[in-house]
């Protein structure tokens, strides 16, 4: 829902090598499930996030998590959440639908 581009080396290695694809982060590191908090307005850029969370983890995925942990999508993310109710979803069953 957020970045829904394969890398252009993926599909002809998978295709050489009879590798079918999987998708690897549908809620894009389970920020569209809705459970992060949304940012608060800027200043600071960024919402001070709790030290047990996977985006703070260097080992838990920190460095893939980051891009998505941002004024720019937290935002968006909180506003889907009455959409995906209205609907009976969850946020994160609305954004793999």
């Amino acid at each position: 829902m957020l970045w829904r581009v394969i890398e252009s080396e993926v599909v002809p290695a998978s295709t050489e090598h009879g590798i079918a694809q999987i998708v690897l982060s549908p809620l894009a590191q389970a920020v569209l499930s809705g459970k992060p908090p949304p940012p608060p307005p800027p200043p600071p850029p960024r919402h001070p996030l709790p030290k047990d969370c996977r985006a703070t983890d260097a080992q838990g995925g920190a460095d893939s998590i980051k891009r998505w942990m941002s004024n720019e999508v937290l935002p968006g993310v909180t506003k889907l959440k009455p959409v995906a109710g209205k609907l009976g979803l969850t946020t994160a069953q609305l954004a793999i639908a």
